[in-house]
């Protein structure tokens, strides 16, 4: 009597039936553990704090602050906090011009506005010159980058010194400041006291007449 050949399953058959197993046991395994043991299973890894941001604005953010800096088309950090003489510094490289930024935490302002952080601060942007460019910066923190970051800026004037810059209220910011009066050279420390107000609208600053 003739037996039957049994043909057996084509190999193209089998791939399917054990990726089916596979996925099987991997979901049962998946649901016999609680989130808290899967996450064990990752390496843990804390956000680090930017300290010259949580120390100078008592922000929470994981970057630096970033600073466009003005007229030159090139980006700085502040990470360098010279403490003894009250600057924030960060280098930057234009290509034909390099120099500096600095911020004087002396005069840095804070106001939440609709529960965002916003910052008006001087800077001082230096060249390879002897000039040195003042201006007011807008800056506010941006949660979802997790960084300071800068909106817009106003130039004040060359080789100035801030005196005061305040939040009056959400749209409008005072300052004053020393600028050489016509009989001083720019050498000179300047003694002549002037006052400004900016407006706020939106993420720009506006100088008021």
């Amino acid at each position: 009597m003739a037996h039957k050949r049994i043909l057996p399953i084509p190999l193209i058959l089998l791939i399917p039936i054990v990726l089916l197993v596979v996925v099987v046991i991997a979901g049962v395994y998946r649901f016999s553990l609680s989130d808290e043991e899967i996450m064990a299973k990752f390496p843990q890894t804390e956000a680090e704090t930017n300290v010259i941001v949580q120390e100078t604005l008592g922000i929470t953010s994981r970057n630096p602050w970033t600073i466009q800096v003005p007229e030159q088309g090139a980006v700085t950090f502040l990470d360098e906090w010279d403490k003894e003489n009250g600057y924030l510094i960060g280098d930057y490289d234009a290509g034909a011009t390099k120099g500096q930024v600095l911020v004087p935490t002396a005069f840095i302002s804070q106001r939440d506005i609709e529960s965002v952080s916003w910052i008006a601060a001087p800077m001082i942007v230096t060249t390879q010159g002897s000039g040195s460019f003042n201006y007011v910066g807008l800056f506010k923190f941006d949660p979802v980058p997790s960084r300071v970051v800068l909106l817009d800026s106003i130039f004040v004037g060359d080789r100035v010194k801030f005196t005061q810059i305040t939040w009056e209220s959400d749209a409008i910011i005072t300052l004053s400041y020393l600028a050489h009066g016509d009989d001083q050279a720019m050498a000179d420390t300047p003694n002549q006291l002037n006052s400004s107000t900016l407006k706020r609208v939106g993420n720009n600053l506006h100088m008021q007449q």
